[in-house]
């Protein structure tokens, strides 16, 4: 399955992050790619004291403009994520459009990076998002992929619960600090392909702003834990098949999932 990548530099103008967006997209669908996946907060990424006022419903300018890319290229695309507004709450949303340009999948990320340590790190996301409260899947062509977005990558029993779901690709767009990013990102990825043998594709974005500077090195990694691909420190795209005939034998090589004692630990 052909896979494009997108990494993103996005910032506080939503109008040009999406012509951004649109361009990366028509390149790749261009390409032949069968799913194009975007990093967290795609279309914007600025003060948090300006999230609710960008914040749009699932039926917004936003959507509606990547969902005619998805007709146009007769493709499925993942969103990323992007500041949903439902009544009166913010979500930190992922959905996935199909070649008809309809949703197939929604997740609203279920951890927050409320994090303060001072002279580094401050960002308290439970300050204006709301939490979700679903685990999510979807699938193409009998491929089950799991959804998770950026502070998710932290905890794994997120990805044990989607591989019992049967997903064997998860997809986890970030917008990942830098000062964790360079010690941490790639760990994390390699460690969540190498426990639950799934690949794991990781858009993200870079650069991000100066109180949210962001590490990028989008990633794809396989269920052997081995970095298929890494994307370079700027704006790009990149493009990996994953061979869903070496997951298969990985697994039946090493059938760890198969010696998990849910007698003990509920999936």
């Amino acid at each position: 399955m052909k896979i494009g990548v997108v990494q993103l530099a996005s910032e506080s103008n939503k109008d040009s992050n999406l012509d951004s967006t649109v361009k990366h997209i028509d390149e790749l669908g261009n390409l032949g790619c069968e799913l194009i996946v975007l990093p967290e907060y795609f279309n914007y990424l600025g003060p948090s004291e300006l999230e609710r006022e960008n914040a749009e419903s699932i039926d917004g300018f936003t959507v509606e403009r990547i969902s005619q890319k998805a007709k146009q290229h007769n493709i499925y695309i993942h969103l990323g994520s992007f500041l949903e507004k439902d009544n009166n709450k913010v979500f930190n949303t992922s959905l996935v459009l199909n070649p008809n340009g309809e949703i197939v999948s929604q997740y609203r990320k279920l951890h927050l990076f409320d994090v303060n340590v001072p002279g580094e790190i401050v960002h308290i996301e439970s300050e204006f998002i709301t939490a979700g409260d679903n685990v999510s899947t979807f699938t193409i062509n009998d491929v089950v992929f799991g959804m998770a977005t950026c502070y998710d990558l932290r905890f794994p029993e997120l990805f044990r619960r989607l591989s019992y779901l049967g997903a064997s690709v998860f997809i986890i767009p970030a917008a990942f600090h830098l000062n964790t990013g360079k010690d941490h990102w790639q760990v994390l990825l390699r460690a969540r392909a190498i426990e639950n043998q799934s690949f794991v594709i990781a858009p993200a974005q870079w650069k991000g702003i100066a109180t949210h500077i962001c590490y990028g090195r989008s990633m794809v990694v396989d269920p052997w834990g081995i970095l298929l691909a890494q994307a370079p420190d700027r704006e790009c795209h990149f493009v990996v098949d994953i061979d869903l005939n070496y997951l298969r034998k990985i697994r039946q090589k090493l059938p760890a999932l198969e010696h998990r004692r849910t007698d003990i630990f509920s999936p």
